[in-house]
């Protein structure tokens, strides 16, 4: 018995880290109320362990980025962007998606390609977007055959804290960069704003649409604009990317547009708020633009966007662009919701553009 001791005695000496990693993870085993639970556990430092390893493997994360090439009807629109692979599974039917940003504007008559790590090329189908204000999310298809060349990432269940330290794939001045240490300033439904070190030499043009990731390497967002002056850079929850899919699989859905507790109008993903007036009469007192501002926008309380004050109605000025681009000849419509705050009724027409913004 005494042997045995001191054998187990130099065994711990000699690696004292590795028995109390053992010990550790076998008293909270044994602690464990039931069998389930540990098992949770013991799934959960799996994971972690797997994420570790991804995230020590640039090589594998490199694969799921993509650099567009955008031929356009002219010879001399030749545009990179960039974008970044997601696999999905739908009623038991595996998809494989790019993802980008809407607002470089693709259209299904243009000459799309994407390259893989290999530097092969093969070419893509935009199917779907959101409008560029606000849900500023496109989605194109990949040949199926190109799983074996791409990693595809995983969407982050929740979307990350003030504070939380972030890195994000994008390509600019003609390379792919690997940006790191993107802290979390602000965190909105529609937007997430982080810092972003950017040197005044570089030209970030076709950055966006670049994953966004946090530690585990799950995506929280798409990169979609930065501000050399502040230097912060502005993201697309990875929400807005769900909502996306789930429209073109289900069909655009529309949600209520509230202002002080009453329904005026309803929205849908394809559209967005672009201006906000205050009137009175004919005479605009104030006015919101919220192309950069998407942060301010809260679908149940409009009354926030503007000062309303001494105003007798507040306009709302939405474009709505296409949404399915499989469908040839569709064009972006404009509205304006008008809301009288002294009747409580509001009203909606089309107009022109001019007539907008």
């Amino acid at each position: 018995m005494k042997r045995f001791a001191c054998l187990l005695a130099c065994i711990c000496a000699a690696v004292p880290l590795q028995a109390q990693g053992f010990w550790r993870h076998a008293h909270n085993f044994f602690k464990a109320p039931s069998s389930l639970q540990a098992a949770r556990s013991l799934a959960m430092v799996r994971a972690e362990n797997a994420a570790a390893r991804a995230a020590a493997n640039p090589q594998a994360l490199s694969r799921s980025f993509q650099t567009l090439k955008l031929l356009g009807i002219h010879d001399a629109y030749d545009l990179d962007a960039s974008s970044f692979v997601l696999q999905e599974t739908y009623q038991g039917k595996k998809y494989l998606w790019g993802i980008t940003v809407s607002h470089y504007y693709f259209r299904p008559q243009e000459n799309l390609t994407a390259q893989n790590a290999k530097g092969q090329t093969f070419p893509v189908r935009f199917v779907a977007q959101g409008n560029h204000i606000l849900n500023d999310v496109a989605l194109f298809e990949l040949p199926p055959e190109q799983i074996k060349n791409l990693t595809p990432l995983e969407l982050a269940a929740h979307p990350p804290r003030v504070g939380e330290k972030l890195h994000s794939l994008s390509f600019f001045d003609d390379a792919i960069r690997h940006e790191t240490g993107r802290i979390v300033q602000e965190v909105h439904p529609h937007q997430i704003i982080t810092s972003l070190q950017v040197q005044d030499r570089l030209s970030r043009e076709g950055a966006c649409g670049g994953p966004v990731l946090n530690s585990r390497n799950e995506v929280v967002g798409i990169h979609a604009g930065s501000s050399h002056k502040q230097q912060i850079g502005f993201v697309v929850p990875a929400e807005h990317i769900r909502q996306l899919l789930l429209a073109y699989h289900q069909g655009v859905t529309r949600q209520p547009l509230v202002f002080n507790g009453q329904q005026i109008g309803e929205i849908s993903l394809d559209q967005a708020i672009g201006v906000v007036e205050a009137q009175r009469g004919e005479f605009t007192l104030r006015t919101v633009q919220l192309f950069h501002n998407q942060h301010l926008v809260d679908f149940n309380h409009l009354e926030k966007l503007i000062d309303f004050s001494d105003a007798d109605k507040v306009i709302f000025k939405i474009e709505q662009s296409p949404f399915l681009l499989t469908i040839p000849g569709q064009k972006s419509r404009l509205f304006i919701l008008t809301y009288d705050l002294k009747t409580r009724q509001s009203s909606l027409k089309e107009t022109d553009f001019d007539e907008i913004f």
